[in-house]
């Protein structure tokens, strides 16, 4: 168990780029700054950070280029995000991804 304590000013950006940016879970998070999980959600909820399970980013797609919206959770399973409804899109990555990766 973490033991309770204040986080820093200067870490609490840290900590809102490593949830959007860099895409870590708030346990994970907690772990590295030494806080606990709630500890955690609250520095992102005081600096105006969506924190829902189900919230979407827009990404682009690297085979058509085209912007779609991802899960967050589904973002992080995956590091390339295809467009799902388009056939094509994942025919193309299929092919390319042997002889050149996407990135």
């Amino acid at each position: 168990m973490v033991e309770h304590r204040k986080i820093a000013v200067e870490d609490e950006a840290k900590v809102v780029a490593d949830y959007q940016a860099n895409r870590l879970t708030i346990v994970a998070i907690g772990l590295r700054y030494g806080l606990s999980r709630l500890g955690i959600y609250k520095v992102l909820k005081r600096n105006g950070v969506d924190t829902k399970k189900r919230s979407a980013e827009v990404v682009e797609c690297p085979v058509c280029k085209k912007m779609h919206p991802v899960r967050r959770s589904r973002g992080k399973e995956k590091p390339w995000n295809i467009c799902c409804r388009n056939r094509d899109c994942i025919n193309d990555y299929m092919i390319n991804r042997v002889s050149q990766p996407i990135s």
